[in-house]
């Protein structure tokens, strides 16, 4: 079955946002962590379930075209309950996400900060939350210039009490991107990589004076950024067009389809969901897990490692999505040498951290981690993280296959001679299964 199938299927379903870790937080807290980073960033215990996506589709990337009437929406859960003043504002940046050096009114237009007005209190759920919403651009703020963009939401108008950082892009169609995804070129990856060659044209509009130096390219597997590559220099060019083609800095590891799970029915053993149980939360065990590197590629559908925070029990029961404490167990029988394992996804924000490092067990000689997250549909990878390394390793734990569905977001930007700012003026997703 093919992907777009379960896309529509889930969106005709009522979707709220879902996502959450650790343990459940009982008031405000009282020292966010204050540095501000320009990414994707939750700043608060409290505040789970963050996703932002286009307004058309939640599985799309979160980007939209300048001067259109296409929209951006923010979700996310604040389990303190109650309300709190949400105030958000935007940043502008570089290819690099370095914070661009224009000023705001030169990016934007309207009002620099506003108040989230959109905001929701659970209904007939044992967790108590609140949950909110945006959509921009709005009445109150519109953008001016492409490019990459920071949305900055704190508490109650003050900068110094931050909530939560995402990343989304505004892009200007100047350049057209022909992109096609093939077996590896290089030697030793040909049934474990897939490699892109694109052919980028930029618009006759633009002002080029050197295309080596003012054309930048990113490409971006899975929306993952611990692995996105970038400043990727042409292997040929003219006049008109850029070639990217047997370059090895768009090979990839194919990695294998996700594993996934389903909570969007509490009290059914749905998805890989082995027992649900209730004492003072939801506690749902999955199936135990094992290491995927020797067994053969098996071809299914999945979302990318995303997740759709959805349920059922609410058609028939007049309730909110609810929490649950949701078990993972990765039988390896022994501990992992030289290393950490992590359980990676969208739902831990592709970050490799305390909040999702697994724990070993010696008494079952197996991995064990508990997230606490909203109702709905998941997908996960387990990967290795060595002492030092900057990257976590999924083939271990994974495999790597030529013929996996992955999802590429490809960004072109302009970094003009005479410019201000790095412009976004190209932007395309290539699915490796041709879905889209």
């Amino acid at each position: 079955m093919r992907k777009s199938l379960l896309f529509g299927f889930l969106l005709m379903v009522a979707v709220s946002s879902c996502l959450a870790q650790g343990r459940t937080p009982k008031k405000k807290d009282s020292s966010p962590r204050k540095t501000i980073v320009l990414a994707d960033a939750v700043y608060r215990d409290a505040i789970r379930s963050v996703q932002l996506f286009a307004k058309a589709n939640e599985f799309l990337t979160p980007a939209i075209a300048l001067g259109t009437e296409e929209k951006l929406t923010l979700k996310f859960d604040d389990l303190a309950g109650g309300f709190t003043t949400y105030s958000y504002t935007f940043m502008h940046c570089n290819a690099n996400w370095e914070q661009s050096s224009i000023f705001e009114n030169q990016f934007m237009d309207g009002f620099f900060q506003n108040e989230i007005q959109n905001y929701k209190f659970a209904v007939n759920t044992r967790q108590t939350y609140t949950s909110y919403s945006l959509d921009f651009p709005n009445s109150f703020i519109k953008f001016t210039a492409s490019g990459n963009y920071v949305l900055f939401v704190y508490e109650n108008g003050n900068k110094s009490k931050p909530v939560l950082t995402r990343r989304f892009f505004v892009y200007e169609p100047l350049a057209s991107v022909e992109s096609e995804l093939r077996r590896s070129f290089v030697a030793g990856s040909i049934q474990t990589n897939q490699s892109l060659d694109l052919k980028v044209t930029p618009s006759p509009s633009l002002k080029v004076f050197n295309p080596l130096s003012e054309f930048l390219l990113t490409v971006q597997q899975n929306r993952r950024w611990d692995q996105a590559t970038a400043d990727i220099t042409p292997n040929l060019m003219d006049q008109k067009t850029l070639l990217y083609t047997f370059n090895d800095r768009l090979n990839f590891p194919a990695l294998n389809e996700f594993r996934q799970f389903d909570t969007r029915s509490l009290g059914i053993n749905s998805l890989n969901v082995r027992k649900f149980l209730v004492d003072t939360a939801n506690q749902i065990f999955l199936y135990d897990d094992a290491s995927r590197a020797s067994q053969p590629y098996n071809n299914y559908f999945d979302i990318n490692g995303s997740f759709a925070c959805v349920q059922r029990d609410g058609l028939i029961t007049s309730r909110d999505p609810d929490y649950a404490y949701v078990h993972f167990t990765l039988n390896t029988q022994g501990r992992v040498p030289d290393g950490d394992v992590y359980l990676m996804g969208a739902l831990t924000n592709w970050q490799a951290d305390s909040t999702n490092q697994m724990e070993y067990n010696e008494g079952c000689a197996c991995y064990r981690k508990t997230l606490y997250v909203k109702q709905g549909y998941f997908n996960y990878m387990y990967g290795i993280k060595k002492p030092n390394a900057t990257l976590v390793d999924f083939t271990p734990m994974e495999g790597s296959f030529q013929g996996t569905d992955n999802e590429y977001n490809i960004f072109v930007y302009f970094r003009s001679q005479i410019g201000l700012y790095d412009r976004l003026i190209g932007f395309q997703t290539l699915y490796s299964n041709g879905n889209h």
